[in-house]
Formats: structure tokens, sequence, C-alpha cells
């Protein structure tokens, strides 16, 4: 992306929305490719996406939709896709405050795994051995995430796991990667 063998143009800059909007107002786009961003890249494709700037723009997101991501990265949206088609989830709820992560602990038990929505790698996250940890991690991801969400959800480290990614093309063919 920064190999001028590759790129034809090269831009230095802090990546924010402000800067990609005066990028794509110099290049005027058809299309961005958001995860080449990583996490930042789907924050500000989301971003721009929300306040209309895309459709204004008549521009296309590459690997992905607005839908897609909102999926993957809103906690609240990727439970109720995980529930419509059947796939049993943890106990867990999405909250806005912290009053509101004490009151689910409760409810559950501690530990509890904290999950900021819309940050990098888990950046705010945390596991809640304590209501005081709890507290602090949930204060800490609500600020990070870019929509005040944390998930807060039974723990269950020690149980094994397996990670694997579904990719589905245009044709609805999926892909698996594990």
């Amino acid at each position: 992306m920064t190999d001028k063998n590759m790129a034809d143009k090269i831009y230095i800059e802090p990546l924010t929305v402000t800067t990609v909007k005066k990028i794509i107002e110099k290049e005027n786009p058809d299309s961005i490719l958001p995860n080449l961003g990583g996490q930042t890249g789907l924050n500000i494709a989301m971003e721009l996406a929300e306040c209309g700037y895309l459709k204004e723009k008549n521009i296309k997101l590459l690997g992905t939709s607005p839908e897609g991501i909102k999926n993957a990265e809103d906690r609240q949206a990727f439970k109720d896709t995980m529930e419509s088609i059947n796939e049993p989830c943890i106990a867990s709820k999405v909250v806005n405050t912290v009053n509101d992560a004490v009151s689910f602990s409760r409810e559950i038990g501690l530990p509890v795994i904290v999950r900021p929505a819309y940050t990098l790698g888990g950046t705010g996250g945390g596991i809640a051995y304590t209501e005081e940890q709890l507290k602090e991690i949930t204060s800490n991801g609500l600020h990070l995430s870019r929509v005040n969400q944390v998930l807060i959800e039974k723990c269950i480290s020690g149980w094994k796991e397996i990670e694997f990614e579904v990719i589905r093309d245009s044709k609805r063919k999926l892909y698996y990667c594990m």
C-alpha cells in the first residue's frame, strides 16, 4: 500500500474521517476497500456510510457492506444474527452503562468478559473477576467504543475453542477457513 511500484499515489496522513474525506475529494474514487485499514478502516467506512457521505459521493465499499460490518462489529447485531440462525450463544447482554454491566453480572455470576464494540483487537476489553474490575474495564470499554457499547458475556475461559472464519460470496457459495 505504500510501495511506489504498486500504488499510483501514496498518502502518509493520519487515518481519520477528515483525512479520508480530503483524499476522496482529491482522488474521486468510485469504490474503497475498507478492510485494508483494519479495524480503523472499518470504523471510518462505517462513519462515512452512516453520515451519508459514501452515498452522496456514489462510492461503493468493496469486500463488504456497511450492513456486514455492523453485523460483525456491533455486539447486539452480531448476537441477533447468531440467534436468528439458531447458533448457540453464551449468556450475554449488550450494555451502555457500567450500572447495567454490574446488574447483568449479578444475574450470571463472575467472572465475565467485557467486549467493547468497534475497537481494535479487543482494546478496552478484558476478563473481570471482581465487581471492581468489571466497573473499571466496562468504563474504559464504553469510552473506547465508537458506539458506547460493550457486551458482557459469561466467561468460559479454559474451555476448548475452535475459531474459524466463514465467507460467503455474492453467489452465496460458502468458504471456510480454520
